[in-house]
């Protein structure tokens, strides 16, 4: 059942509209009214900071179970950009104490409790959307905490972003094809892509409903990719290559160069260009921070889109992909291989794409490998 969350700036503060799009209403709270919730700003540009409403700070008491409270009612910002550093630097101290407080801010107990109690035993997707909006766009909402775990890590419950103003949906691959896009040799390179694809071929149980059919192709370069896109019209194209940042820290995906010479920066609009003239349905990219909010704003003045986002929201002529995994972060061999191998299992067990990704995302977090 999905849930769009949506988030929409108002002078100094957040509006919070929250919509049961499988029944196309309105969340209603226990009292039966519509649930809406005001988040006030704290700080200004890249010091700001959304905290919860006012009646809902003030019931978080500060015990050790509830070591999130005092970023929820400061007026201080930098009290609660110390602890965000803390998580942009991976000093996992304040992580948990981080994601109570980004919970407590976007949902809080009564409203993940409304949440459950319309989902019953369906699976839960919570579909977060804004519009050019660096401030919330920053935020790693995935790393919400309920207080027992992270959200990310619960069953049947995935989360997702929706760039504002798209409407495409998917639910499941009938018959996926996959093309693997490894923009290394397989025996180099850090991220030791050959073990990642051979490892899912390997793993994927005998008894699925349907198979893959996968191409594989290595040290792709732009002319190459596209060859291969137009050849083998995959519905998913899973890229395993480098996410690398310019001296302004705008991220590109490094694959080699046509010439076969060195590697080549590509932006999300020369992959779309490659990707066409049939955009495949799901773009995975086991890339460094293709889902990270950068600090670079366009000439407009709005915030610069992370690769992923820039995917789904096209080039402004045609729609993009309905669907993008990004990393948000430096990811790691072994968490790549077991994200990959979890989600490719629950797309041949028909499981919808969103849920397919949250299995392979708690793979990953948790270390251990899929049923």
């Amino acid at each position: 059942m999905q849930f769009r969350i949506e988030v929409n700036r108002h002078d100094n503060a957040w509006r919070i509209e929250i919509t049961n799009v499988t029944k196309g209403e309105a969340l209603l709270d226990a009292e039966g009214n519509s649930v809406t919730r005001i988040l006030e700003c704290v700080g200004e540009k890249l010091s700001a900071f959304p905290q919860p409403p006012g009646k809902v700070a003030e019931k978080i008491t500060d015990t050790p179970d509830n070591p999130h409270r005092e970023l929820c009612v400061t007026k201080d910002p930098q009290v609660i950009k110390k602890v965000y550093d803390k998580y942009v630097q991976r000093d996992g101290e304040d992580v948990v104490k981080f994601g109570r407080y980004l919970f407590a801010t976007l949902l809080g107990d009564d409203v993940w409790k409304a949440i459950n109690d319309t989902a019953g035993n369906h699976p839960v997707e919570l579909a977060l959307t804004w519009k050019d909006d660096n401030v919330i766009n920053r935020l790693p909402w995935e790393m919400m905490h309920n207080g027992k775990r992270f959200l990310a890590e619960e069953p049947e419950v995935a989360i997702t972003r929706r760039v504002a103003g798209t409407t495409q949906t998917l639910a499941e691959l009938a018959s996926p094809r996959v093309l693997f896009v490894v923009g290394s040799a397989l025996n180099q390179d850090v991220i030791k892509p050959g073990a990642e694809y051979l490892s899912l071929l390997r793993s994927l149980t005998i008894g699925a409903r349907r198979r893959l059919k996968t191409h594989l192709l290595l040290e792709a370069s732009p002319k190459r990719l596209k060859a291969a896109v137009e050849f083998f019209r995959p519905t998913v194209v899973h890229l395993i290559c480098h996410g690398i940042a310019n001296v302004e820290q705008e991220i590109f995906l490094q694959l080699r160069s046509d010439d076969g010479n060195g590697d080549e920066s590509v932006t999300a609009d020369a992959l779309l260009r490659m990707l066409k003239p049939k955009v495949p349905e799901v773009v995975i990219l086991n890339a460094c921070y293709t889902a990270s909010q950068t600090e670079l704003y366009t000439k407009s003045g709005q915030a610069a889109l992370p690769i992923a986002a820039k995917l789904v929201a096209g080039d402004g002529v045609d729609p993009g992909v309905p669907i993008v995994v990004g990393m948000a972060g430096q990811i790691a061999d072994q968490p790549c291989r077991l994200f990959t191998r979890c989600f490719y299992q629950a797309i041949l067990e028909g499981r919808e794409v969103s849920h397919a990704a949250a299995d392979g995302s708690i793979a990953a977090i948790d270390g251990t490998p899929c049923d």
